[in-house]
């Protein structure tokens, strides 16, 4: 008879060590263990054992940092853990990454920190392209005072499978710079997806009769959180916000018809 084995162990919390790539504590999590404690509830955390290395700990949390904290919040010293044997750093990302991938409370940002560590070669790329331009991602580069504006993952994400990425930054920072609004009391950049990709596939589509720099000065002429609301309105139309970034570039040629995109009389 083949028998599904855990295996566990009760470790110190003392000996419990959190690394770069796992999830910070959040307030609202923690008062929602507070108020709903049970004990039957309590999944066991999963922990690496690190022993080799030369750390502060003994035990890497790659899952259960909230539960683990928790717990010592009632005064609880060791806790049951799932024990995992010893992995490399980039490893230990991964798992993390790969326990938390399908939970609702892991945000875009969580996972691309994760893959960031994990030395995951298109989230590496997407940082590098990203702090070229000195823009930054709110829960991996919040506390540095270099980064000038913070971008979302999602739309730098897709941006980034349209192979579009570099030429809509450097368009965008090119138009307005790294203008920031508050938002929720952090700082944003006024470029919103809508709008990010709303060049992006405009210069996706066509990439071989744009000029980026034409593009750029145009739509430095634009107010960002007007044209953000114009091309919101195509929003659940096959993102075709990219006809309104089209109609801008338009107007650097008047009446030279011939350089011109025409999309929004091709669309009607």
């Amino acid at each position: 008879m083949k028998n599904f084995k855990i295996n566990t162990k009760t470790i110190k919390i003392s000996d419990m060590g959190f690394e770069k790539y796992g999830r910070p504590l959040e307030k609202k999590t923690m008062n929602h263990l507070k108020s709903n404690h049970n004990d039957l509830l309590v999944d066991l955390p999963t922990l690496i054992d690190v022993r080799r290395e030369n750390l502060d700990f003994k035990y890497a949390k790659v899952d259960g940092n909230h539960r683990i904290t928790h717990l010592q919040n009632l005064d609880y010293k060791a806790v049951d853990c799932r024990i995992l044997p010893y992995q490399p750093y980039q490893t230990r990302a991964k798992i993390f990454r790969e326990l938390n991938d399908g939970r609702k409370q892991l945000t875009p940002e969580d996972k691309f920190m994760a893959r960031l560590e994990e030395e995951e070669p298109s989230a590496t790329e997407i940082y590098t392209t990203c702090q070229k331009l000195g823009l930054g991602f709110n829960k991996v580069d919040g506390n540095l005072k270099s980064i000038k504006a913070f971008v979302n993952v999602a739309w730098i994400e897709q941006l980034y499978k349209w192979n579009v990425l570099s030429e809509v930054l450097e368009t965008c920072v090119s138009a307005w710079g790294y203008q920031v609004h508050a938002i929720q009391k952090q700082n944003r950049w006024v470029v919103t997806d809508y709008i990010a990709r709303s060049i992006g596939k405009l210069i996706k589509e066509f990439r071989e009769r744009i000029d980026l720099k034409i593009l750029a000065e145009e739509l430095s002429k634009e107010n960002a959180k007007d044209l953000h609301d114009r091309c919101y309105m195509w929003r659940g139309k096959g993102n075709r916000g990219y006809i309104e970034i089209a109609g801008i570039y338009d107007q650097a040629f008047y009446g030279r018809d011939g350089r011109k995109l025409r999309l929004i009389s091709s669309s009607k």
